[in-house]
């Protein structure tokens, strides 16, 4: 759904040939109310899924940090604080 509003408010941008300051003004408006309804990218489940698809691949040294409580609350909670870098014996030199 929010991607079919996006699409509708890009094609009503695509429309207008030199939009006005009031017009500019109602799309970021339109666009504001549209990140609104998005919600929060899931960190931990992504960190999870590329740490399973780098094993899939055979890139198994490039594992994401993530623990017991990371696992457990994935599908609830954003941890939109945590850093999920790769594990410390895995760092570069």
């Amino acid at each position: 759904m929010l991607q079919r509003k996006y699409y509708d408010l890009l094609a009503e941008i695509d429309g207008v040939a030199t939009p006005t300051e009031e017009q500019i003004r109602k799309w970021q408006s339109a666009l504001n109310r549209i990140y609104v309804d998005e919600l929060p990218p899931m960190r931990a489940l992504d960190a999870i899924a590329y740490n399973t698809a780098c094993r899939a691949l055979g890139h198994s040294g490039q594992d994401r940090n993530v623990n017991f409580w990371h696992v457990l609350l994935s599908q609830i909670y954003s941890f939109p604080k945590t850093d999920f870098s790769p594990r410390p014996s895995q760092r570069a030199i």
